[in-house]
């Protein structure tokens, strides 16, 4: 899985790299990760929402650049600051 090791507290950690890992390769997950998130305290619910959440937002991500949509400013500035991306300009 990814590591998102800066991040506390450690089940949000553990929840987005096992999100991460989804997106990589989403048929590569198993029973095991799912159940070692359950095991950390992280509900079925919990897992779900997450996965929602990086699929519509991977899915926006993927609108946005097929319709050349522009970024604004702003945004760009909040990026570059934090040392985010997008992944597109």
């Amino acid at each position: 899985m990814n590591e998102a090791t800066d991040i506390k507290p450690e089940r949000v950690a553990r929840l987005l790299s096992f999100c991460l890992a989804s997106l990589d390769e989403p048929d590569a997950i198993t029973e095991q990760q799912f159940q070692e998130l359950y095991d950390f305290g992280i509900s079925q619910i919990e897992v779900l929402e997450a996965l929602y959440s990086v699929a519509h937002s991977n899915g926006s991500v993927f609108l946005a650049k097929a319709l050349n949509v522009e970024i604004e400013p702003q945004i760009k500035r909040y990026l570059a600051d934090h040392g985010l991306s997008i992944g597109f300009q």
